[in-house]
């Protein structure tokens, strides 16, 4: 592995340059093992919590891109379970070098020091949205590039719903459920 100092600025450039078009946060640990890398190209281990094979594909070639314009290597992993890979992985002090951090998570690993702040390294942070940059702030500290958020949201016209004799009862869990939905 390379020295903290090498894998913080490769983990920097990783954000500036975009690598994944979007990417993550990275960790903040101390990497004094034995493992680490005392000169040449950083080894990057990136860990990501993909929603499927395009996704996948598309960071490994990102990664990909940016290794091959670096001189360095990025291996993307994954994650089968990203919150209990990840959480594993900062328990053993063995983390990957950049992550997708949950927002939910977000403020756990920044209060313990799992989490090493590059915000102030990218070039225009004003380009997210201000909900974003709030939500990978702690402390007063923007610690990195949101990666992205959800727009998945059921809304409901409650006049329309009480006109058509649902409640609440009659709100839909499923799919299927929201299918069957009468819409009268």
């Amino acid at each position: 592995m390379a020295p903290r100092s090498i894998r913080r600025a490769a983990v920097a450039g990783l954000a500036v340059a975009a690598l994944f078009g979007s990417t993550a946060c990275g960790s903040g640990f101390d990497d004094s093992g034995d493992e680490a890398q005392s000169s040449g190209p950083a080894k990057l281990e990136i860990l990501i919590g993909s929603s499927g094979e395009a996704e996948t594909r598309a960071v490994q070639e990102a990664a990909a891109k940016w290794a091959g314009a670096s001189g360095n290597t990025a291996t993307v992993t994954p994650a089968q379970d990203l919150t209990q890979q990840l959480g594993q992985a900062l328990a053993g002090g063995d983390p990957p070098d950049v992550f997708y951090v949950d927002a939910s998570r977000f403020a756990d690993y920044a209060s313990v020091g799992a989490l090493e702040p590059y915000g102030d390294r990218i070039s225009k942070p004003e380009d997210f949205y201000g909900s974003l940059r709030q939500t990978f702030t702690y402390d007063g500290t923007f610690y990195c590039v949101p990666k992205d958020f959800s727009t998945l949201a059921l809304q409901i016209n409650t006049d329309l719903w009480a006109k058509a004799g649902l409640t609440d009862a009659d709100i839909p869990t499923t799919w299927d459920q929201l299918t069957a939905t009468p819409a009268s």
